[in-house]
């Protein structure tokens, strides 16, 4: 390829450069996957539930932006604790809140795919400088099962997009030994956007990752001082500036329970089937959804992170390859005698054990960046793939590894699949090859050619891929990226018989679009049909004389997500949603206070109708499509006083989701509630709240004519000091770079005059 001189470079040579060139199609690819993004349907790329869980939640921040308690979710929630929320994360909820539309989130995630190219090409860089290559490989990250098969949740997506680049910069930092402040700090920040992005497994699955590699060298005696100082210093940054999420995180873990019971050891697989999740995209377990552990990067890929495991340096080839062992053990889940790890502090609330597959994504195909390096060298010298006597040792010590694995399980084992048969088979012959050092160009070429042959039949038994518009759009990007490739590279067109590896690259890319694709279907929630909105329009003309109303739908709430999304959009406070996690501090229902039963809810909605035909509510207020919709008699306010088992309802002088102020005339002696889920950091009158009734409330102490309810979290107060302590750490840091590169390129000389 011919470069373009660094003198006299105009605009259009510019815009002409390479690595330009090459993003503007990796937009384009992703444009012409996803079209619909351009015209603003209105539905989702991909099954909605998992997407608008999120928008629920933005619908809420986009008018209360800086609010630490949202109370307009399943009756209160410290949203500023929760371990999924995002608000913190700079690529998504500021980006909607600009848009304000339910659907831009189409263009979020897309934007998240083209994100995800960008930070492997900035880790593939460790390995080559060829635009080329690391174009098509980080092409081939962005549409790989881990990245495409989440666009039907945004949180691993988000996560996946930047684990990559918390990769790089720690491989920066200890296996290219460039300590630098530089580094140091983008360590740091990278970390904290992954830690931001509000999805825990991916922090904690990318932790076991770089685990597994500091183990590595510190058995070998590479964590030499300057690599810890560097870690450390880090880590200590990253740990101020997430504080302000961090600390919250860990006070709520007592206080809230999941939706549905986990069981970490369900959905495991086993060691052939995690490998044909990587080569075919076959599920690893039919326990949960195919994009829980589809992970798919092709079977010529998954030959070459081989190669580059073999051949590669021992101080990124070994605790990588080790590093994906620990991910098969985490994904056996409990079909492996280390199932007890499931069973860590915090780590017994992960489920899906097949999701840490994903995490190792970016270090296999950095292994085969490496190893498709070799290849053409190997092509380059008209030899055969040398091998090493330290690599045959490599390959032995590498199978006892597998057969280990492979014990661990077989209490456990279950008939394969097929599919992980021929993988295990295709794995097995290339060791074979190599090991024998019978890896001639002619026999790779053959065993790559037959190998991506298999995968093409699997692919059209097992996936859509023979849709039509699907492989119209799978050929339109084939012959761009071709097309590009061979005008900007002269490597590539002075000689094609040298490039038939990078030949069976494309095609195995084009495969893995192919079965990717063929997965999403749009969804559409139907917003602008829902009858949710005529019934919010009815309860409008009818108000109960409550600030706030909250609603009870009786039917799923998961099928009905259209409803709980116009509440909030309206400032009605649903009481029943699609969540994850919910406080164990919940309202009841209904209170019996003296002789009166107060409902907690001001309206009842017969959702259930619309699922079984049949109507749940004796009796109802008014109808809207045949849905019936109840108002009870007496409704609980939404901040009230009990005196004398009687209750009295104040006037508001305040109402907002972290402070409510009511007026009346109070006397000492009075219990004070809001009506909200009990969660500590509630204050009543400056003075800490109790539960009642599992409600907010509080003894009045004084006769008053105010009453202050405020959510005042020490835990987020002293996150956030500790989070601006970060910021300045950090600042400190850029600014005194120069000092601080100086002393970490002389610690270890200082250190052994010291000693």
């Amino acid at each position: 390829m011919t470069n373009i001189p660094d003198t006299n470079k105009n605009l259009f040579q510019r815009i002409l450069n390479r690595s330009i060139v090459y993003d503007i199609i990796a937009i384009l690819s992703i444009l012409i996957l996803f079209p619909s993004v351009l015209y603003g349907q209105k539905s989702f790329l991909s099954g909605y539930h998992d997407i608008f869980a999120y928008i629920l939640h933005y619908s809420f921040y986009q008018n209360q932006i800086f609010s630490l308690w949202n109370n307009a979710w399943v009756t209160g929630f410290p949203d500023v604790a929760s371990p999924y929320l995002d608000i913190y994360y700079p690529f998504s909820f500021p980006i909607y809140l600009i848009f304000k539309n339910a659907y831009f989130m189409n263009s979020i995630l897309l934007l998240h795919v083209f994100l995800s190219y960008l930070t492997f090409h900035k880790l593939g860089t460790t390995i080559t400088k060829n635009d080329a290559v690391l174009f098509v490989f980080s092409l081939t990250y962005a549409f790989s099962g881990a990245i495409l098969s989440r666009l039907t949740n945004p949180g691993p997506l988000f996560a996946l997009t930047w684990t990559p680049l918390v990769y790089y910069y720690f491989l920066k930092l200890t296996w290219q030994s460039e300590h630098t402040t530089k580094n140091i700090t983008l360590f740091a920040l990278s970390w904290t956007i992954l830690f931001f992005t509000g999805f825990m497994y991916y922090v904690i699955f990318a932790a076991i990752v770089l685990l597994t590699f500091l183990a590595y060298y510190l058995l070998h005696g590479n964590l030499k001082l300057k690599k810890t100082v560097s870690l450390m210093l880090g880590s200590i940054l990253f740990l101020l500036l997430v504080s302000i999420k961090l600390l919250p995180m860990m006070q709520i873990s007592p206080f809230i329970v999941r939706i549905d019971p986990i069981d970490p050891f369900s959905g495991g697989g086993s060691f052939e089937s995690n490998l044909a999740s990587y080569v075919f995209g076959i599920p690893i377990t039919g326990v949960y959804g195919w994009w829980e552990g589809n992970v798919l990067i092709g079977m010529f890929v998954t030959f070459l992170a081989i190669i580059g495991m073999i051949k590669g340096p021992g101080k990124l080839a070994i605790p990588g390859y080790l590093s994906l062992m620990v991910s098969f053990v985490w994904a056996d889940g409990g079909n492996t005698l280390l199932s007890f790890i499931h069973l860590l502090p915090q780590l017994d609330n992960f489920r899906v054990p097949g999701r840490i597959l994903g995490a190792a994504v970016p270090i296999v195909l950095l292994l085969a960046l490496a190893g498709y390096g070799y290849v053409r060298e190997a092509i380059e010298r008209r030899e055969p793939l040398g091998i090493s006597t330290d690599q045959k040792k490599r390959i032995i010590s590498g199978i006892f590894v597998i057969i280990f694995v492979k014990f661990l399980e077989l209490p456990f084992q279950k008939p394969p699949s097929y599919e992980s048969i021929i993988s295990v088979i295709l794995v097995a012959s290339l060791l074979y090859i190599i090991y024998t050092e019978q890896a001639t160009y002619s026999n790779l070429l053959m065993l790559s050619g037959s190998a991506i042959g298999i995968q093409l039949l699997i692919s059209i038994k097992n996936f859509d891929v023979l849709e039509p518009l699907i492989l119209a759009k799978v050929l339109v990007i084939g012959l761009i990226v071709a097309g590009i490739i061979f005008a900007l590279d002269s490597t590539v067109r002075s000689n094609l018989k040298k490039n038939l590896p990078g030949i069976i690259l494309l095609l195995n890319l084009l495969l893995v679009i192919m079965v990717n694709v063929s997965y999403i279907k749009e969804g559409n929630p139907s917003l602008d049909t829902s009858p949710a909105k005529d019934i919010i329009a009815r309860m409008k003309e009818m108000p109960t004389g409550n600030v706030q109303m909250w609603v009870y739908d009786t039917g799923w709430a998961f099928q009905h997500m259209d409803f709980t999304y116009w509440y909030i959009q309206n400032g009605l406070h649903p009481m029943r949603a699609y969540y994850s996690y919910f406080l164990k501090d919940q309202p009841a229902p209904y209170y019996n206070i003296g002789n009166i039963t107060y409902y907690t809810a001001d309206w009842l909605v017969d959702t259930a109708s619309q699922d079984n035909g049949q109507q749940s509510l004796s009796a109802y207020t008014f109808q809207v499509n045949n849905i019936s919709v109840y108002r009870p008699e007496h409704i609980l306010p939404n901040a009230f006083v009990v005196r004398n088992d009687e209750v009295i309802n104040p006037s508001y002088k305040k109402f907002s989701p972290d402070e409510v102020i009511i007026t009346g005339k109070f006397r000492r002696g009075d219990i004070a509630v809001l009506k909200t889920s009990y969660y500590p950091g509630w204050m009543v009158d400056g003075k800490d709240a109790g539960s009642v009734g599992n409600l907010v409330g509080n003894v009045i102490e004084r006769d008053t004519d105010t009453i202050v309810f405020r959510f005042d979290p020490a835990a987020f107060r002293i996150g956030a000091a500790l989070s601006f302590t970060g910021i300045l750490m950090l600042a400190a840091m850029v600014l005194g770079r120069k000092k601080l590169d100086s002393y970490l390129a002389n610690i270890e000389g200082r250190s052994r005059r010291t000693g």
